[in-house]
Formats: C-alpha cells, sequence, structure tokens
C-alpha cells in the first residue's frame, strides 16, 4: 500500500520482469522490449480529475501461457487430484491487485471497476481461478492473439477483474 503527495511524477512499470524471477525468462530478461509505464496526470480544483494512463496494448501479443494441445495433458494422469490439492493449497488466499483510492468521493469515472473511492486496474484472485479449471481450457483453446482478445475472454471469469479502458478519468471530490 503506497501513497504520494504528487502523483504526477509517479510512472509505473507494469512489466515486472526483471523484478520477478521466472523459469521461462533468463535473469534481466523482459517480456518484451520496452518498458510499459502506468503514467498519471492530477488536475486539482473543487472537482479535482484524476488521469490514469495504460499502455496502449491493442496489438500488443498476448501473454497468455495455456497447453498447446499436442503438449501431454495431466487430464489422465492419476497425480492429477494430489496436484490439484497441493496447488490450492498454495495458492490459497494469494492476490495480486493494482488499484488506485483517491482521497476523496468519486462523483464519475469511466473505470470498469469502482468500489467507493477505489478503482481496480488489475485483480487476481488465485485461489478462485485455480478451482476452476475450465476457464483456462476455454481460453486455450481459443488461443487469443492479442491483449485485447484475452481481456474479453478473462472479462467474465469469477477472480479476475481487468481494466478495459487505455485511460481512465476519475472525477473527485477531495476531503478536506
Amino acid at each position: 500500500l503506497y501513497a504520494f503527495k504528487d502523483i504526477n511524477a509517479m510512472k509505473v512499470d507494469q512489466d515486472p520482469g526483471e523484478q520477478v524471477p521466472s523459469s521461462q525468462l533468463e535473469p534481466g530478461q523482459r517480456t518484451e522490449g520496452k518498458k510499459e509505464y502506468v503514467t498519471f496526470t492530477h488536475k486539482k480544483g473543487s472537482t479535482a480529475t484524476l488521469f490514469i494512463k495504460l499502455p496502449a496494448k491493442s496489438d500488443a501479443k498476448a501473454s497468455v501461457d495455456v497447453p498447446d494441445e499436442s503438449e501431454p495433458s495431466f487430464e489422465n494422469d492419476q497425480q492429477t487430484g494430489a496436484m490439484m490439492a497441493q496447488m490450492m493449497k498454495l495458492f490459497e488466499g494469494m492476490r495480486i491487485a493494482f488499484s488506485v483510492e483517491v482521497d476523496g468521493t468519486i462523483l464519475e469515472t469511466n473505470a470498469t471497476h469502482r468500489e467507493g473511492s477505489r478503482v481496480t486496474l488489475i485483480d487476481v484472485e488465485y485461489g478462485k481461478l485455480i478451482e476452476m479449471p475450465e476457464h483456462f481450457k476455454k481460453i486455450g483453446q481459443a488461443k487469443p492473439k492479442t491483449l485485447q482478445e484475452a481481456k474479453l475472454f478473462m472479462k467474465d471469469i469469477p477472480g479476475i477483474k481487468i481494466e478495459f479502458n487505455d485511460e481512465i478519468r476519475i472525477l473527485f471530490q477531495g476531503n478536506n
């Protein structure tokens, strides 16, 4: 949880490739070749405005890791039940979220997910996802080619909230 006096100077690199270990990436390797910043513009006033600019991804390749149909599947494996139980225990309660909460009352916003004074850009509840493997199978069969296509498949999956706008506008009255 972070708070900022001047959010205009804030840039968030949404690709944690350099900080997050992965078996598929070499140390220091990014998943894509460029930085992908989320930026903020705050305009003060009796009714303040906050703009949140997400990286334009309409043509970006989707980074949804789905099994290839030719790869071996664990569906018929006798160990599947035990593996699923271990995974459920590992991911139980795990959640990754990126939200913005304004210090005041939101009057208007184009954000996809809003609750009170909080706007959610992404929220993934892994415990819910692991309980419903049929959703991953559906995405795998569709093989989305862009991030926008992947977002469309994910929009109705319980446990996932994802922002669909490239720029979010929040009009709010601040607390004094």
